[in-house]
């Protein structure tokens, strides 16, 4: 089984993946990172010197890779849902969590991550607080879809929020799916 967790940028993907696979005694991975270390530049470089085409792409062909593997917590990157085979593999190798937050919650913890800029790329002509606004409208349908759980993680503790995934992990089943669509907040 894999535990997925999708979210927009800031949402806490980063911060939480290590700490669920610790308590599981599973491996976390970091898609984003991944890349930039099979790249040996950031995704903002791969952005600027090859488009965001390309670097789907190469998202793509890595989550592939890393949902042939076992016992794994993914922090996926927050577009990583744009690609329909992307999540299919995703929702077939175990519970899929999107972490949300509001969206001025979102706007100052990246504001507030100085590596924001130096690594994120911008995603559109739009100015920052504009471009997340609309970027996480569009995408928030896509969450929703794609997720088995939406678990909020503004104003919760790290702590609190690994205890409340790891309950959800022990109940969810493939079988109980769709049955269990289940919101916390």
């Amino acid at each position: 089984m894999i535990v997925s967790l999708i979210g927009y940028r800031g949402c806490g993907k980063s911060s939480l993946a290590p700490l669920i696979a610790e308590r599981l005694h599973w491996r976390a991975v970091d898609s984003d990172r991944l890349i930039e270390e099979q790249a040996g530049c950031t995704i903002a470089d791969i952005f600027k010197s090859h488009g965001e085409p390309e670097f789907r792409k190469i998202e793509a062909e890595i989550l592939a890779q890393l949902f042939n593997e076992d016992q794994l917590v993914i922090a996926t990157g927050g577009g990583a849902i744009l690609n329909s085979q992307t999540c299919e593999l995703m929702r077939h190798a175990g519970p899929v969590f999107w972490l949300s937050a509001p969206t001025e919650e979102l706007i100052r913890r990246l504001t507030q991550d100085v590596s924001t800029t130096e690594t994120r790329p911008a995603l559109t002509d739009l100015k920052f607080e504009e471009e997340i606004r609309t970027v996480l409208q569009n995408r928030i349908p896509v969450y929703q879809a794609v997720s088995d759980f939406e678990v909020s993680t503004a104003g919760r503790t790290l702590t609190d929020l690994v205890d409340d995934i790891l309950q959800l992990i022990q109940g969810w089943t493939p079988q109980s799916r769709t049955a269990i669509k289940e919101h916390t907040s």
